[in-house]
């Protein structure tokens, strides 16, 4: 496992990385396929590309804002939960 985790992440963003530089368009066969992964792959490891992680808490919270809540929108929420709780009894 990597550092914090993040494998998951990493292969998701190679994933998308090689379908915009290696597979936007129609490949005809598997061979081909594997021929231009491999290709694209060699390239890849030649210039030593990396995966650059700099999100920043904020930077996340305003690209990512549904999984990373602000303190405030936790305690609304958490609040408003617990009102209908009452509610309901």
């Amino acid at each position: 496992m990597s550092k914090h985790g993040r494998c998951p992440n990493v292969a998701e963003a190679l994933i998308s990385v090689m379908s915009r530089q290696c597979l936007n368009r129609r490949i005809d066969s598997i061979d081909e396929v594997r021929s231009e992964i491999g290709v694209w792959r060699t390239h890849r490891d030649w210039i030593q590309a990396k995966v650059d992680w700099q999100f920043t808490s904020e930077d996340a919270r305003i690209r990512l804002k549904r999984f990373y809540p602000t303190l405030e929108e936790q305690c609304i929420a958490r609040h408003e939960r617990k009102t209908h709780e009452e509610k309901r009894r």
